[in-house]
């Protein structure tokens, strides 16, 4: 255990168990009694980040030699999707699958197992995100209107990539790992879940959600708006601002509802229900994304 004076092994600590509850492993299960859940929920949005930057380099370098020189425009999707659902976003997958078939097992009275109707929907959520990874628009973005662009300094470059394709990457899982925060909030932890998920709930608190929503948020904004063409960064209209707070607000919203469907569907929230809120946050960004980006880039 860490010494009181010194925080940053308890930070990296819970660090490692947010890890542990995200990814394919099953170690942060072996110390349900730490004191460090209590600080593990603040990490999933960071954690988001980490696998932003693991999806954008992916699709990068696949789309770079595929992509660019060899015209194959569906392998740098189906390497990031290979990646999403085998490792990084398994266990939200597995959180869905396991939420349904504790729903049917418990109405019909038999130990859960694998039905058609969870094969369906993890077939359906294969198609819709490999439909949606392939539809992301390609290409540099260009001056809509000179009269109406907001300069801005060169340097803010580097936080914003060129080339639009890259952007959802990056923002997709940060917004699936912050709504497992929200679902975290809502409603009681169900009597059937370990302690160790009510003190990750019980470390959270609205201020802290809404933090990293309005940071989150300024984010998606400025992907939303800013735009590079040759050495000159602009922001073409304050709508285009506009449409990357409503993308926020309406996830918010959506990841709020399907948390709290899930947890009055059964007793409180489980761990599935909170993994599976993450997933609906992920398929509702990239949906409003899609929807929007007509009418937020310009080709």
């Amino acid at each position: 255990m860490a010494n009181a004076g010194d925080p940053s092994p308890s930070r990296l600590h819970a660090a490692v168990l947010a890890a542990g509850f995200l990814f394919p492993a099953d170690h942060h299960l072996s110390r349900p009694d730490d004191p460090t859940w209590r600080a593990v929920a603040r990490w999933l949005a960071p954690w988001g980040l980490l696998i932003g930057l693991a999806y954008l380099f992916i699709f990068r370098v696949t789309w770079k030699w595929f992509g660019e020189y060899q015209g194959i425009r569906w392998l740098p999707a189906v390497a990031v999707l290979a990646v999403d659902l085998g490792f990084c976003g398994h266990k939200l997958l597995g959180g869905m699958t396991r939420l349904r078939r504790r729903a049917q097992s418990a109405a019909a009275s038999e130990p859960p197992g694998i039905t058609l109707g969870v094969l369906l929907a993890v077939l359906l959520v294969l198609v819709a995100k490999c439909a949606m990874l392939l539809s992301l628009p390609v290409g540099n973005v260009v001056k809509a209107s000179p009269s109406i662009n907001w300069y801005l300094p060169s340097q803010v470059r580097w936080f914003c990539p060129d080339m639009v394709i890259y952007r959802p990457l990056l923002l997709m899982p940060i917004w699936g790992r912050w709504a497992i925060g929200l679902a975290l909030l809502i409603g009681r932890m169900s009597s059937s879940e370990p302690p160790w998920l009510g003190r990750m709930a019980a470390g959270l608190s609205l201020p802290i959600i809404f933090a990293q929503w309005f940071i989150i948020t300024v984010v998606t904004t400025a992907y939303c708006a800013l735009v590079i063409s040759g050495n000159s960064v602009f922001i073409p209209s304050g709508r285009t601002l506009a449409y990357g707070l409503v993308i926020s607000i309406v996830v918010m919203v959506i990841a709020y509802l399907a948390s709290f469907l899930m947890a009055r569907r059964g007793d409180g929230q489980t761990e599935s229900s909170v993994l599976a809120t993450g997933l609906t946050a992920e398929l509702a960004f990239m949906a409003l994304y899609l929807h929007l980006a007509n009418l937020i880039y310009w080709f």
